[in-house]
């Protein structure tokens, strides 16, 4: 209980020193921002994203800004490895910059690059055709993706993924194209992908391929009520090029050294992902069970993994859901701190499991259970703060795989 107490102790470190000018400049900067005064055209407690119309409105350019920065605390204990010990420092996990719109009202398209460390390096970047029916997209993104992340990072309440959908790459945006019918409560989405646009060659005979295809139905979808249903499938070819690796850090986190990892060993996998949404005012609940069977050096494996999170808006905030695209937007609060209110403040735990013990993954294999708990606080539109505290316990045929991890994340964000 000790060591838990001491993870939430205010640690006046030097590094944590160094990044309080960012602290400030996001607190200070969302602030300003909702200013009426600072915004041109701006509502009394947000502001106008700055974007171009042409005279029509059809042509429609918008700028796409994302900060970034961590702070984290992490602590190992195992039996054996040269993992052990606890680890304090902040960084900027991202700045992102792009644009986004449409040429017309049908045809869309996005633009996002990451600067960090002084490279370049595309994140999403898609033309695409859509209507009321069907939806066309080519480039780089992730929209066939499962549940968890077919939703922007930027709005979920935890500061990372789950463990299964961290090893199962599903999180990761290749080349592509996909195609998407839709009715008034279901939609089917499938894409075909290569390589990533930072990799070099793209369309390479030695890059990852696969295929995937996710469907979902919402037996309900008012607002505040929604409950929806899916599955989604994919299939992966290492062809000829890397294997296959599945890893993860501990939960909660994205820093540190991998606490399960099986090294690149598999050829070619198929996952199959069994999920469910339910919003009811708000509390929001999601979960997701995923099954992957690959083809590894030592024979054929299987893995998988679960999670459940439940998120509870204290000030009465909820996620919006789109059916149409099978995703969950952000939380924009009711009563700002500009107009005196408290801002949107939720709670949210996850509980998740990951099962990677077969024994085709030889010493490397483990299991893993954890626990996330954690806060969210949204004082003005478009800036985000996000704190975190997640246990996870790990069982293995070797020392080195049994032991735990104890995380304090810490997260503030601007993004729009």
């Amino acid at each position: 209980m000790s060591n838990w107490m001491n993870y939430f102790r205010v640690r006046a470190t030097a590094s944590t020193w160094t990044c309080k000018g960012f602290w400030v400049a996001v607190i200070g900067g969302g602030l300003s921002l909702s200013s009426p005064v600072l915004a041109q055209n701006a509502k009394p407690v947000g502001f106008t994203i700055p974007e171009w119309k042409s005279k029509s409105g059809d042509v429609i350019v918008r700028a796409r800004v994302r900060a970034i920065h961590d702070f984290y605390s992490t602590e190992r204990d195992f039996d054996a490895g040269t993992i052990n010990g606890r680890t304090e420092n902040n960084d900027t996990r991202a700045i992102r910059m792009g644009i986004d719109g449409q040429f017309s009202k049908a045809v869309k398209f996005r633009a996002d690059a990451n600067l960090v460390n002084g490279d370049v390096n595309w994140a999403d970047v898609y033309l695409g055709y859509t209507n009321d029916k069907v939806e066309f997209f080519v480039g780089q993104h992730r929209l066939s993706t499962a549940l968890e992340t077919a939703s922007s990072a930027t709005v979920a309440p935890l500061p990372e993924p789950s463990l299964i959908t961290i090893t199962n790459g599903q999180n990761l945006r290749n080349f592509g194209a996909i195609a998407r019918v839709k009715g008034e409560n279901w939609q089917v989405v499938g894409g075909i992908y290569t390589g990533n646009l930072n990799a070099g060659d793209v369309f390479g005979d030695d890059v990852i391929r696969y295929g995937q295809v996710r469907g979902t139905y919402a037996l309900r979808a008012k607002d505040r009520d929604v409950f929806q249903i899916g599955a989604s499938l994919r299939v992966r070819d290492a062809q000829g090029g890397p294997l296959l690796r599945y890893s993860t850090r501990p939960a909660a986190t994205n820093f540190g050294a991998r606490t399960l990892d099986s090294g690149a060993l598999a050829s070619d996998d198929i996952t199959v992902s069994l999920e469910a949404a339910l919003v009811k005012g708000s509390v929001i609940v999601t979960a997701e069970h995923q099954i992957t069977q690959a083809d590894t050096l030592l024979g054929s494996a299987s893995l998988n993994g679960s999670y459940i999170e439940a998120a509870w808006y204290l000030t009465g905030e909820s996620r919006r859901y789109s059916v149409s695209s099978a995703s969950f937007g952000g939380i924009r609060p009711k009563k700002s701190v500009r107009a005196g209110g408290p801002g949107a403040i939720g709670l949210v735990a996850r509980l998740e499991r990951l099962d990677q013990s077969d024994s085709a993954f030889g010493t490397r294999a483990g299991l893993v259970e954890a626990i996330s708990v954690g806060a969210v606080w949204h004082p003005v539109d478009y800036v985000m703060f996000r704190l975190a505290a997640a246990h996870s316990d790990y069982s293995g045929p070797v020392a080195a795989r049994n032991g735990t991890a104890n995380v304090v994340m810490a997260r503030a964000q601007f993004s729009f």
